[in-house]
């Protein structure tokens, strides 16, 4: 019986080592693209202009401006008017707008030269990839619907 009392008394000591603690720390990391980070967000007019100068790749005339001007008054919600006046822009016949046989012959290159045009950036792996998978996959979509989704995106709004 002493030999079995010895024995759990020995157990019981070695058996209650106090375990060490262990602290895993965690370094922050700053994830941003060059060029992406545009906290300051476009007036109106210089937006509708910007979007004028990067479709038609001349300045608006200023009657124009005056007059799409008139129209942010008269609405109320500013991002559906800039959303109907950006369609309209590439609706025109002198819009330059590649067309879908030129975008499908080189869609990578497609993909930077609309990034280095509308956001004056390259595209990052992951929106290169995204872009060309869908263009690849989807027959029915065409280089003006890119711009538009680009030109209308947060992105090309704030500078």
């Amino acid at each position: 019986m002493r030999n079995i009392s010895i024995f759990l008394s020995a157990w019981l000591f070695l058996s209650c080592v106090k375990e060490s603690k262990v602290v895993y720390q965690i370094q922050d990391v700053n994830l941003t693209q060059v060029g992406a980070d545009k906290p300051n967000v476009k007036n109106s007019k210089a937006y509708v202009s910007i979007a004028y100068q990067d479709i038609f790749e001349t300045t608006i005339p200023t009657s124009l401006l005056e007059e799409l001007s008139k129209t942010y008054v008269s609405f109320g919600d500013v991002k559906v008017v800039e959303d109907l006046i950006i369609r309209n822009f590439l609706n025109k016949p002198n819009a330059k707008i590649p067309t879908n046989n030129e975008m499908r012959a080189d869609i990578p290159e497609f993909v930077n030269s609309t990034f280095k045009r509308f956001y004056n950036r390259l595209p990052n792996e992951q929106e290169t990839w995204y872009f060309t998978q869908m263009i690849e996959k989807n027959t029915s979509l065409t280089p003006d619907v890119i711009f538009l989704a680009l030109l209308t995106s947060n992105e090309y709004r704030n500078f």
